[in-house]
């Protein structure tokens, strides 16, 4: 199949005369992408991690006597732009439409990389400008968590 491609399907099965029909009446899609290049999966996997680790490490701080809070919120949020950066790049070739197509901004990007680029940043101009510099950077490592976790659009 080409990149980009969605296959409709539904099963029918038949057992002892009766008819089953899973999902439901339902229509499963399934979109196929396309081949990514190792050095740009690289990219895409090392800032969403590194940036997942640094910001689980600002939020750690809290329990630190000396803390770098500021710090590394700065590299927190610089990793989260670089992995939002990326996103579009790597969407381009999964869909295939690298020298082909325009593709839509919906298809380009997801609220996921948004979200942990807002909150990084919300909680990077927050230290610096709240004097409860702990609180908000445990409060943020545990949205970040949750957004990593839950969010899959």
């Amino acid at each position: 199949q080409k990149p980009g491609a969605i296959v409709e399907y539904r099963i029918k099965l038949i057992h002892a005369g009766e008819e089953y029909i899973l999902p439901g009446k339902q229509v499963v899609q399934l979109k196929f992408i396309g081949d990514v290049p190792v050095s740009i999966l690289s990219v895409f996997y090392f800032t969403l991690f590194a940036g997942l680790l640094f910001g689980i490490r600002t939020g750690l701080d809290y329990f630190n006597e000396k803390d770098k809070i500021r710090k590394l919120s700065l590299i927190t949020v610089f990793f989260f732009f670089s992995y939002f950066v990326t996103i579009p790049l790597k969407s381009t070739y999964e869909l295939g439409a690298l020298n082909n197509r325009i593709p839509e901004f919906m298809e380009l990007f997801s609220l996921q990389p948004a979200l942990l680029l807002l909150n990084s940043a919300f909680v990077m101009i927050g230290l610096f400008n709240i004097k409860e510099k702990k609180i908000t950077a445990l409060i943020g490592a545990i949205f970040m968590i949750l957004i990593f976790l839950f969010v899959r659009i």
